[in-house]
């Protein structure tokens, strides 16, 4: 039914329906995928605009972000509190999309509340390995993959791949609709 270098070659039912919630390895999730940029750019802080009692909002310049140049000083622009930098930080901007993903690798343990406590819930919080999934056929919002570089992903040095065919579904089943 699938081509020997699918990785749906591998297992009898490919599609499984799961509507607990929990997050495992192989299910089917929508999150929002950041696109590498060729040409990156960073925000860099210019204060909190014309009322200094304000912490909501804040003025930026954007400009062309390079690992060479060094963080551009702080110090001389009036902190926002919405906007926390700290030494050697930068707001760094990128295009991205909510796409439908698969779940590769979970977190780990979760770390004990007790341990937690007092610390930043971004430091703690469990994290998940999730590949995007992009689809190969041209169509009128992308313009697909070149057949010689589908052929070239399915036979990358032994590593199964996901059949992009005509069995493939033609909706999501078993994942809710993007937010």
């Amino acid at each position: 039914m699938y081509p020997d270098d699918s990785v749906q070659s591998l297992t009898r039912t490919w599609w499984i329906e799961e509507r607990s919630g929990t997050p495992q390895r192989g299910r089917l999730l929508w999150t929002f995928v950041p696109h590498a940029e060729l040409k990156p750019y960073r925000l860099v802080l210019q204060g909190r605009g014309d009322d200094a009692r304000q912490h909501t909002q804040a003025n930026f310049r954007v400009e062309a972000f390079r690992i060479s140049d060094p963080p551009p000083s702080q110090t001389s622009v009036l902190p926002v509190a919405a906007f926390p930098l700290r030494e050697g930080e930068i707001y760094y901007v990128q295009r991205g999309k909510v796409r439908p993903a698969v779940v590769v690798g979970l977190g780990g343990a979760a770390i004990p509340a007790e341990i937690r406590r007092g610390e930043h819930r971004w430091q703690t919080a469990r994290t998940l390995l999730v590949a995007p999934y992009y689809g190969a056929d041209p169509s009128s919002k992308r313009g697909g993959w070149l057949a010689c570089s589908i052929r070239r992903a399915h036979s990358a040095r032994g590593v199964p791949a996901i059949h992009l065919g005509p069995t493939s579904p033609s909706r999501w089943d078993g994942i809710d609709s993007p937010p």
